[in-house]
């Protein structure tokens, strides 16, 4: 059986609503009305005054339609439904060039856009923003890197697991300051360990950290082995319980 494909809006709707309460109610009513309704749909505050609705498709809806719908809620100060076409660019490039790199003690992490910037220094790890967690942009992230910098290196470990491993970060960290340990990341996402296991990959760790798809313990190579000396989980408190 063929992977189904994934559909992405060629097209969106756009509607002016003067009145916040106006536009929950007209934004309601292009989700309702339309069949197959909106891929996404996005409403925002406009600078100035007013909103903002914007409704993405794969094709053109029937806007006379959504203006009949309109008039019968005799709702005022809303525009006429119009056609925007989406432009061709490379969001991922786009997103990932606002993500500048973020220093976390003597670690530098960074997109492959800043590689050539950020060089190959001991601290440059390499991870683009992705489909796992783990930029370092988010402040546990961030925090988790300047503890494993302050404290690894006196606990000297000679075992470590990176549990909820996500992009492999704190692991790939772990190798850059533990030399002689042996590191395993696990993780419940199975996507989530195989951006971990190519991050390992490029960011040259492949023979120090092992990554292994895991609920929680439940992988009997984290049973291997005499108990690990040191291990982080930045993830949230009740599943990490």
């Amino acid at each position: 059986m063929s992977a189904p494909t994934e559909t992405v809006a060629q097209i969106k709707i756009v509607i002016d609503v003067s009145e916040r309460d106006a536009a929950r109610t007209i934004a309601g009513l292009i989700e309702e009305t339309l069949d197959p309704g909106p891929h996404a749909l996005t409403l925002f505050e406009v600078p100035g005054g007013g909103y903002r609705i914007d409704a993405y498709f794969d094709a053109a809806p029937d806007l006379a339609e959504l203006a009949t719908r309109f008039a019968e809620t005799g709702l005022t100060g809303i525009s006429s439904p119009r056609l925007e076409g989406i432009p061709d660019l490379n969001w991922v490039a786009l997103s990932q060039a606002a993500l500048p790199p973020v220093e976390a003690g003597p670690f530098v992490v960074h997109g492959s856009h800043d590689a050539a910037r950020v060089g190959r220094r001991h601290g440059a790890i390499l991870i683009d923003a992705g489909e796992a967690f783990g930029t370092a942009h988010h402040q546990t992230t961030h925090g988790c890197l300047e503890a494993l910098a302050r404290f690894a290196p006196q606990l000297e470990p000679r075992r470590v697991l990176d549990l909820g491993c996500g992009s492999g970060v704190l692991a790939i960290a772990a190798a850059r300051l533990l030399p002689h340990a042996a590191i395993i990341a696990s993780d419940i996402d199975p996507t989530s360990v195989d951006v971990a296991r190519d991050n390992v990959r490029r960011n040259g760790a492949l023979g120090r950290v092992r990554v292994v798809v895991a609920a929680g313990f439940a992988h009997p190579t984290l049973h291997q082995g005499p108990p690990f000396d040191l291990s982080v989980a930045n993830i949230l408190a009740r599943p990490l319980l």
